[in-house]
């Protein structure tokens, strides 16, 4: 277990700048994830880390331990960071056993026989493999294989542990299982671990803090909560769930809330995050859980708005549909069985809430 520590990491192949000036800690034992869109440069954060990139300047340090120092020239080998890292294909070698496969790596430390056999099966009985220990990959499911792959991890008792998108080779049910198995077993064994995703429900349910990254940047790092509910920028507002960036222009304060226009006919007053003045544009955003479906029902508050059902989906507990107004559209979750597209229009009222904001001006 081990504290790491990036500073001002900057990765350039050739004229792309990969990684921009990346800065993060992560504390010991904790679980981060680095979560953004394909190319964001989580991967390649993660790559410097086990030492498989020499970054072009920054600094990585674990445990105390300086894994990289452009400063001072200093570039430690991959085989010398006792990382353990778990890549997205797991990478077993068919023809060796579950066994075989986990005492590989501590064959080459020279590990006594006895030795190997107990990290070995301590590392099985964590992941619960024990019953398949003379078994070969092919006659694994994905996600036993995916155990296997983190057995023969933990085997070798690494410093930090590094995981290149380890579920998104199972399937939806068997990843929403690996997601609370994975992170039931981190906690328990307390292992500094950082978690390299694109999907933001494995982020948002896994992590103890997330640093979301965006064109070779970390534009947020917070926890969970934090980055769901008080986003920093559009882009993370956009990015984390599934809302609008609804764009509004302020009216005035009304008490401890702010009246808003929308186009030309549409008024609210609702409650936003920041200091804002009359005549500011603003992008709010709107998640599908900040508003409710009434129907026919008027509100009462002032955040209600009139409007058409679009596009309705199914989703067993519930449904989601397009809430149409004027040149909007927002989308909405309800358990209202709203069945197919109406031409009634119905009444929605927005959530009693401080609601994220950005400058639009």
């Amino acid at each position: 277990m081990a504290e790491v520590i990036i500073k001002d990491l900057v990765q350039h192949y050739g004229n792309v700048t990969a990684l921009d000036g990346v800065s993060l800690t992560v504390n010991d034992g904790e679980l981060v994830s680095l979560l953004g869109p394909s190319g964001c440069g989580k991967s390649t954060t993660l790559a410097a880390l086990a030492g498989l990139e020499r970054p072009s300047a920054g600094l990585i340090s674990v445990g105390g331990v300086e894994f990289f120092n452009s400063a001072k020239g200093m570039f430690l080998q991959p085989e010398q960071r006792n990382c353990g890292l778990v890549f997205q294909s797991y990478a077993l070698w068919p023809h060796m056993t579950v066994y075989e496969n986990c005492a590989f790596a501590l064959k080459l430390r020279k590990l006594s026989d006895l030795e190997q056999k107990r990290r070995v099966m301590d590392a099985l009985a964590l992941v619960e493999m024990v019953d398949f220990a003379q078994r070969y990959p092919f006659q694994l499911s994905g996600g036993q294989q995916q155990r296997v792959a983190l057995a023969r991890t933990l085997a070798y008792e690494p410093s930090v542990l590094l995981l290149d998108e380890p579920l998104s080779n199972l399937d939806a049910k068997l990843r929403e299982r690996a997601r609370s198995w994975l992170r039931q077993l981190q906690q328990k064994i307390g292992l500094t671990t950082i978690f390299v995703t694109h999907d933001q429900t494995e982020a948002l349910s896994m992590s103890d803090r997330i640093a979301l990254m965006q064109n070779g940047k970390i534009v947020q790092y917070d926890t969970p909560g934090n980055i769901y509910r008080y986003p920093t920028t559009p882009f993370v507002a956009d990015f984390i769930g599934s809302g609008v960036l609804l764009p509004c222009k302020v009216q005035g304060r009304e008490d401890n809330a702010y009246r808003v226009s929308i186009g030309d006919s549409h008024v609210l007053v609702i409650k936003l995050l920041g200091d804002w003045k009359a005549g500011d544009m603003v992008l709010v955003s709107i998640r599908p859980e900040n508003i409710e479906l009434l129907g026919d029902k008027v509100p009462e508050h002032g955040r209600g708005l009139q409007g058409y059902i679009q596009n309705p989906c199914y989703l067993g507990a519930r449904y989601e549909c397009d809430f149409r107004f004027g040149d909007t559209s927002l989308r909405i979750e309800t358990r209202l069985d709203i069945g197919q597209n109406s031409s009634d229009s119905v009444w929605a009222e927005l959530a009693d809430i401080e609601f994220p904001a950005f400058s639009a001006n």
